[in-house]
């Protein structure tokens, strides 16, 4: 942050497009960090402390515990992918082992506006649950499933 003190500055990468989005704290705010810790719970990607102990927990449960646990990701999966299928063959991706598809969108969808209506009509897709990427003029959409 510069010459800039008692500032905690967030920076978020996407792996896919080489981007970063940075944002940034006062630090000596009390109360900060545990309200950090909530927005930081409702992030799919982000190890929150709870999670970490899930991960623990699982280890020491074993594979058949865990794959109980998520056996109904797959039914998730399975409906928003056919709920995209209008895209086309080919243009979902992702969902082996992961939480994320992705989904190359119509050109006729390049606007932010557009987007939302379209997967609000179509996918019916829950604000916060998707991330547009714009990479080589090319949107492409990240879902997560839960």
């Amino acid at each position: 942050m510069g010459s800039y003190t008692g500032l905690l500055e967030l920076c978020f990468f996407a792996k896919l497009c080489n981007g970063c989005m940075q944002i940034a704290y006062p630090s000596g705010v009390e109360g900060f960090q545990t309200q950090l810790l909530k927005i930081q719970d409702n992030i799919p990607i982000c190890a929150s402390i709870l999670s970490q102990h899930l991960a623990l927990y699982s280890l020491e449960m074993g594979p058949e515990w865990v794959n109980d646990q998520v056996k109904d990701l797959v039914k998730n999966r399975d409906i928003i992918l056919e709920a995209l299928s209008p895209l086309g063959e080919g243009s979902v991706k992702g969902g082996e082992g992961a939480i994320y598809l992705w989904a190359k969108l119509p050109e006729q969808y390049v606007d932010d506006d557009k987007v939302v209506r379209w997967l609000a009509k179509v996918v019916r897709w829950i604000a916060g649950a998707v991330l547009l990427v714009q990479i080589l003029w090319l949107i492409d959409v990240r879902l997560v499933y839960m």
